[in-house]
Formats: C-alpha cells, sequence, structure tokens
C-alpha cells in the first residue's frame, strides 16, 4: 500500500480487503503505520462481525433467545426487583459521616503508605490493611494503587 492510495472503496460491504486509506499528508512514518494498522484491524473486526451475524442468521451459531429456543418466554413472569433512591440516599449520607468522623491525617498518611509500597514494588497487603483501619474507602484505596500502575482496561476482543 503506498502512501497517495486513495480512499476509494472504503467502507464497501462484501469487500474482502481493507479499505484504502490516504496517509500522504502525515509526516512521521512511525504515525503513518499506525494509522494503516488500525484501518486495518477495524476492517478485521468488521469481517468478524459480518460472519458472526451471517452465522446466526444462517442458524450455524446458536444464540438462546436470539434465534432459538425463543418459545415459551412471552408466558414468564418474572418479578423484577425495583430498588428506589432511598438506599442510595441513605448510604450518601452514612459516608458522609465517615468521612467527617474520621482522622485525615491518619488516612492521607496510610494512603501515602500504600502509593510508596507500590511504588517500591513491595507487598501491599500491610499498608491495605492500614488504609482499612484508617477508615479509606474503596475508592480512596483502588484511586492510590491507579495513581501508581495505571486502570486496567479489559481488551475488547470477539
Amino acid at each position: 500500500m503506498s502512501d497517495s492510495t486513495s480512499q476509494h472503496g472504503a467502507g464497501t460491504s462484501g469487500s474482502s480487503s481493507p479499505p484504502q486509506v490516504d496517509v500522504s499528508l502525515i509526516e512521521d512514518p512511525h504515525v503513518r503505520r499506525s494509522v494503516r494498522a488500525v484501518v486495518q484491524q477495524n476492517h478485521i473486526m468488521e469481517m468478524r462481525l459480518r460472519q458472526q451475524q451471517q452465522e446466526i442468521e444462517a442458524q450455524e451459531r446458536v444464540i438462546v433467545g436470539v434465534n432459538a429456543f425463543e418459545e415459551g418466554n412471552q408466558d414468564s413472569e418474572i418479578d423484577i426487583l425495583r430498588i428506589g433512591n432511598e438506599p442510595e440516599a441513605r448510604q450518601r449520607q452514612r459516608l458522609a459521616e465517615l468521612r467527617q468522623k474520621r482522622d485525615d491525617a491518619r488516612v492521607q498518611k496510610s494512603l501515602e503508605q500504600l502509593r510508596q509500597a507500590a511504588r517500591e514494588h513491595k507487598n501491599v497487603v500491610e499498608p491495605m490493611l492500614e488504609c482499612v483501619r484508617s477508615y479509606c474507602t474503596l475508592y480512596e484505596i483502588r484511586h492510590a494503587l491507579e495513581e501508581v500502575h495505571g486502570a486496567y482496561k479489559e481488551p475488547i476482543f470477539f
């Protein structure tokens, strides 16, 4: 694929080759290759999704309740648990009270010890337990570890 290829034919359904993308305006060759890789990966995902859809429609891939075993669901009465806003409001109030009563200096110190242990690749169990004893919230503990290691993002694949 040359840098001056045009975008004609992009997005045509049934096409088995990835769409051609004009990357001639991108000066950095690394960025140019990355753009091409993303386009190709997108194309592969679209082809897989089309293939899965065709398999579902042809009954080659069974999805219970979608293309198989659909009957009998209309008669079922299922009680749905509905929870109002009161439990959330009550929990928010309890959290606000906890934050008022706890020792903020101890909380900050224990969170910093947790961050330090994570930075130094030490065992974080004891500093984490100290955070719990200091009444740190799960969010605060998670956030302290994310500041050091980042957040996990589950890869998307089909």
